[in-house]
């Protein structure tokens, strides 16, 4: 299987299954259907272009949203706009608690990663660098 192949078959699998729960995330905090629409087309595109750093996450849903929301919020600020389902106060809240989501995601992901890579040293090895 050709790495466009493989893509494919990730990107089908993995990230389309997700589209009609983004899209209604974002036709949630949008209110508007079109809006929401284009804002997860978008995504997808951002996704597909950067799917070797998507691949790295735990939980795509969580990146996928926080990518849409990031460029519906990028689509307000460049409109004048401001989101309609939320107060401009607690989108940056949300925002805040995401990025901080994603930090501690990433953290335990680096941890899980460290333990495994240890536990396949010899013993002694293992033992001196948990010591």
């Amino acid at each position: 299987m050709t790495e466009l192949e493989e893509n494919e078959r990730y990107f089908s699998e993995e990230i389309l299954v997700l589209y009609n729960d983004l899209l209604r995330f974002i036709t949630t905090l949008s209110k508007d259907r079109q809006l929401a629409a284009d804002i997860v087309q978008d995504t997808m595109e951002t996704v597909w272009r950067k799917l070797d750093q998507v691949r790295s996450y735990n939980s795509l849903k969580i990146i996928l949203e926080t990518i849409a929301k990031n460029k519906l919020t990028s689509y307000y600020r460049k409109n004048n706009t401001q989101i309609h389902s939320l107060p401009w106060q607690d989108v940056e809240e949300i925002s805040q608690l995401e990025e901080e989501m994603i930090v501690h995601m990433m953290q335990q992901e680096d941890r899980r990663l460290l333990l495994f890579l240890v536990s396949h040293l010899r013993e002694d090895h293992g033992r001196i660098i948990l010591l």
